[in-house]
């Protein structure tokens, strides 16, 4: 798995806001899992600077409690 990046907080429409590790190949829709492997959500959107942008997260079920999340 590759890390996608930090939670930095949630989003007034409950998504979390994660800050990307990088540059990475994002693709809105692609999925988003924790670091057990777990399916948590997927990404909703991408805003910022395109060197090291946010990813907005839209969660599946209840707000998980991480810090990182990860891509396949």
């Amino acid at each position: 798995m590759r890390e996608l990046g930090l939670v930095q907080g949630i989003s007034g429409s409950g998504k979390l806001i994660v800050r990307a590790s990088g540059r990475l190949n994002l693709r809105i829709g692609q999925m988003v899992f924790d670091k057990k492997g777990r399916h948590i959500g997927a990404i909703w959107d991408v805003i910022g600077p395109i060197a090291k942008p946010f990813v907005l997260v839209d969660v599946i079920g209840a707000l998980p409690k991480v810090d990182k999340l990860y891509l396949r």
